[in-house]
């Protein structure tokens, strides 16, 4: 049975333009994607309010169409990228990463919709199908009915139905030259269950509360409390031991703003300084949903050429291009239902309940969460008040 799923959807749309005159190479892209994934997000923040979005997704794609732009608009991206070794290193790094996904848990899908008749750089191509495992094809983009459904179809099959009619017919125009997408998807059950969900109280504010589906398991996992962070944080791990998602919660009812300001520059502190504990998990059942348009964050964290008629990708196409629109669709549905736990696993829960201190964690105000593969955020988030 299914507990958490999550859905991304990137659409990056390109358009014709005439201008006017850590230690291994993985974990540098790692922790290039950590600190742009935590910069977006506090631009997305400022908007109040339930916050969901996908980094990876974002990073991976913008990374492929870095590797196609010159000049200053390869600058611009690169230091909004956080991209801080070379392009061959950012290249090899993606390929490990995309290849040692398991794709049953988490699948990330790139296509690359191309104009019929522009010419797209070999160079470009070679790059995007070696290393990024992307899909090229060539659509008519003057018969929009027919090409939104193209894309409309591989999203959805993407994605198991979850987006549905992402990109609309008329957004289409014979002035686009690309458009690329990227879909990811998350399905996994939690490693151990957790109880049916019953009515509980969530503080929206100190002065304020609401009645929440709230699911409840007392199990062992990882637990820390962070000084740095006035925080407590668990992290659960899925069937997939691989993945888990890392659930920040403030010691204050209103500290939220105050914790995502310090992990502004700290976001390595939500990984490290674990310890087992059995916990008393209490958190609410909940679903977000959200459509973004990136473009202006990106153009806060400094990509400005890239949106303009100044923009340089010659290393991508033959003819003068611009990106247009930078889309994220993204899907979280979160419950209580998973594997259940084996006799065995229970009686060796029970043994050891002995011997780990226990904690408490009541999910009941305002929280961040993560879903990450090992050490990179795949989806981040914050929950604030049910929808």
């Amino acid at each position: 049975m299914q507990v958490l799923k999550t859905v991304c959807l990137l659409v990056l749309m390109m358009t014709h333009t005439t201008t006017s005159s850590l230690v291994t190479e993985g974990n540098l892209v790692v922790q290039s994607s950590n600190n742009f994934s935590n910069n977006v997000y506090m631009h997305l923040i400022k908007s109040g309010g339930n916050v969901l979005y996908c980094p990876i997704s974002a990073h991976v794609l913008l990374s492929l169409v870095y590797l196609g732009a010159k000049g200053k608009t390869a600058h611009e991206m690169k230091i909004a990228l956080q991209i801080k070794y070379s392009d061959k290193v950012l290249k090899n790094s993606y390929k490990k990463i995309l290849n040692g996904i398991h794709h049953s848990t988490l699948n990330i899908v790139i296509r690359i919709y191309s104009k019929i008749g522009v010419k797209v750089k070999p160079d470009f191509i070679s790059t995007s199908q070696n290393y990024f495992a992307s899909y090229f094809q060539e659509v008519d983009f003057t018969k929009r009915k027919e090409t939104a459904q193209l894309i409309n179809t591989f999203v959805q099959d993407q994605t198991k139905d979850t987006i549905k009619d992402f990109v609309k017919a008329d957004s289409l125009h014979n002035a686009l030259n690309m458009i690329l997408v990227n879909a990811a998807h998350f399905k996994s059950d939690w490693i151990f269950s957790f109880s049916k969900a019953v009515e509980g109280d969530f503080y929206v504010s100190k002065t304020q509360k609401v009645i929440v589906e709230m699911m409840n398991t007392g199990k062992t996992c990882d637990f820390k409390s962070s000084s740095t962070l006035n925080s407590k944080l668990v992290r659960i791990h899925f069937k997939n031991l691989s993945y888990s998602m890392i659930i920040v919660l403030p010691n204050k009812i209103d500290g939220l703003c105050e914790v995502e300001l310090k992990l502004q520059n700290q976001i390595n502190e939500i990984f490290h300084g674990y310890s087992t504990r059995v916990v008393n998990i209490s958190i609410p059942k909940f679903k977000i949903e959200t459509e973004i348009n990136l473009l202006s964050v990106l153009k806060y964290l400094g990509m400005k050429l890239l949106f303009s008629t100044e923009a340089n990708l010659s290393g991508l196409l033959y003819d003068p291009t611009l990106v247009d629109r930078v889309l994220q669709k993204t899907y979280i549905d979160v419950n209580e239902y998973g594997v259940d736990v084996a006799a065995s696993t229970l009686i060796s829960v029970e043994f050891y309940s002995g011997i780990f201190e226990q904690e408490t964690f009541v999910a009941d105000h305002p929280f961040l969460f993560f879903i990450t593969f090992e050490n990179l955020i795949i989806f981040q988030g914050r929950f604030v008040k049910p929808n």
